[in-house]
């Protein structure tokens, strides 16, 4: 993959956390921890409870992010793109339909609130041989509080998604030794991308509001439909 300059992300931090899993650096404005990365790490797999330190890479809305300036869009299209590449089984394009602002008010706040919980990856800090080095695991009890409810919008009926459950794609062993920030920003892209289509379908299927016509018996024109965003800023993808 292609190495950048990766933005810092937003990190969550409640009011009171531990000296021994960060704390502020007034000089360099930024969490820090001067523990070994192996030691944060042991410490992250042995802590009781929840992780006090996480980070949602990918907090926006697709339908919000059609305002983005050219670059951006730009950048997140190459990210969604090589984590497909790289995570996916050949010939997998990922989905180019996505929730509006209108359909956003047809989503529950309990599934919101589950796809934010699911994007909000776990960040251990400590040092290396390359300095302070910060290390991403994705939380997946969380991750598997969205797919079970997700898997709820078809319980009931015998129809076969166009779309697939969006999912992390890693090894188990990637998994364990958690990922850095490039490869926690591609994979967070693409996850949200997967999961707004798969809602989308959702609400097709469910929605008194919708018709799932494009879903049932249009399905082959679906890779022809691109929602603004992939338009906005360079060549469709």
């Amino acid at each position: 993959m292609t190495t950048r300059n990766t933005p810092l992300p937003t990190i969550t931090i409640p009011p009171s956390i531990p000296d021994n899993i960060c704390h502020w650096d007034s000089r360099a404005r930024k969490y820090i921890n001067q523990a070994s990365l192996e030691e944060q790490i042991k410490l992250y797999k042995e802590y009781p409870g929840k992780w006090p330190l996480t980070t949602n890479l990918s907090p926006t809305r697709l339908c919000d992010l059609e305002n983005s300036e050219p670059i951006t869009l730009k950048q997140f299209k190459k990210d969604c793109e090589e984590a497909c590449k790289e995570f996916r089984e050949e010939g997998i394009v990922y989905p180019k339909l996505y929730l509006s602002s209108n359909l956003w008010d047809l989503v529950s706040q309990t599934l919101i609130d589950l796809l934010n919980e699911a994007l909000a990856i776990d960040l251990i800090i400590g040092t290396s041989t390359q300095g302070i080095t910060e290390r991403y695991f994705l939380n997946m009890v969380a991750y598997t509080k969205l797919y079970d409810k997700l898997s709820t919008g078809f319980q009931h009926t015998p129809y076969r998604t166009y779309y697939k459950m969006p999912e992390w794609g890693l090894s188990s062993r990637t998994f364990r030794n958690g990922i850095n920030l490039q490869l926690a920003t591609q994979l967070s892209k693409l996850f949200r991308v997967e999961a707004e289509a798969y809602i989308l379908e959702i609400l097709a299927n469910n929605s008194q509001e919708l018709s799932n016509d494009l879903f049932v018996s249009a399905r082959h024109e679906i890779p022809t439909i691109y929602g603004k965003l992939w338009m906005l800023g360079t060549e469709p993808c």
